[in-house]
């Protein structure tokens, strides 16, 4: 964890160990709790506004978790080598048009390299990491992709490696957010791009749901982001923001750390729950679009392409 995480003396939730910790993005120490849930709070930072689990669960406690849950994410990802999707179509060729071209591409935290396949497919020579060594295991020996096992701080590419870096899904587990996206702008080339895909905590559904969100509320997920926040941390860390989009309504109220404490599977929604949800999604895009335009980021997820400046 951050340096304020690894000075703090080690607590245990439900068995787990966990530690208290101040604001990543400002350091500051005071918050607000807007709820809690299964014993951890979920608090605002009183000077920045970013919203972190209090107290975080170690990265030894989550790396527990995900040992015992790569089942059951391998079971619900999309099959890598499937038809590259729409919404990936739009990410790779949107980066190829930022970046200039179709060059060297990171996936940060790729798990089994979905994403990064249908990079490889598109015409980008695709690089991945991935902290869990089934899925690193199941990328190359199943898929012959080029994925390291450990997390970006710890692989440490040469600086300015990469055109494009992606982190789909993964600042908002990292425990330092700043310091992960200082290594993104070290290994990108001047004038390179990164993609941030993640929780919108300001979106519609998260203020009805509140605590019982379950799309999103779960202690391994370390630090939520709304459009002004994750801004501040991109422009922070040496980027400049090229577009900011909200998507989706993420309408999951499933308790996923009841499944996990209580030892089974994550039921799956049935078929026809899931083609509602996708066609409710699809049908409020110009909605979410146009809210976006007038500064109002109301989707469920957040994307934001940035380029990288000199600090």
């Amino acid at each position: 964890m951050g340096s304020n995480a690894e000075r703090a003396p080690t607590i245990h939730v439900d068995g787990r160990a966990a530690r208290r910790v101040a604001c990543s993005l400002c350091g500051a120490v005071e918050a607000r709790t807007l709820f809690a849930r299964h014993g951890f709070r979920y608090e605002k930072c009183r000077d920045c506004g970013l919203v972190r689990v209090n107290p975080q669960l170690t990265q030894e406690a989550i790396a527990d978790i995900y040992r015992h849950g790569y089942e059951n994410k391998s079971a619900a990802a999309s099959p890598v080598g499937s038809p590259v999707s729409a919404n990936e179509e739009r990410v790779l060729d949107a980066l190829a048009q930022y970046a200039g071209s179709k060059g060297h591409l990171l996936d940060v935290g790729c798990f089994q390299g979905r994403f990064l396949h249908a990079a490889a497919r598109s015409g980008w020579r695709a690089t991945g990491t991935e902290i869990a060594r089934d899925a690193v295991s199941h990328a190359r020996e199943e898929h012959g992709l080029d994925v390291r096992l450990g997390s970006l701080e710890e692989i440490a590419f040469p600086s300015g490696a990469f055109d494009a870096v992606v982190l789909l899904d993964v600042i908002e587990h990292v425990p330092d957010p700043r310091r992960t996206m200082d290594e993104v702008h070290r290994v990108l080339r001047p004038g390179g791009v990164v993609y941030l895909w993640t929780p919108n905590f300001d979106c519609l559904t998260r203020r009805v749901a509140r605590g019982r969100w379950g799309a999103v509320v779960f202690p391994w997920h370390l630090h939520y982001f709304g459009a002004r926040t994750l801004g501040r941390l991109v422009e922070e860390t040496g980027f400049a923001p090229v577009r900011t989009a909200s998507r989706n309504w993420l309408l999951d109220f499933r308790d996923r750390y009841a499944a996990l404490q209580a030892g089974r599977a994550l039921a799956r929604p049935p078929r026809v729950v899931r083609r509602v949800r996708r066609t409710l999604d699809a049908a409020s895009a110009p909605f979410f679009a146009r809210a976006d335009r007038r500064g109002r980021n109301w989707g469920a997820q957040l994307e934001v392409y940035a380029r990288k400046v000199e600090r």
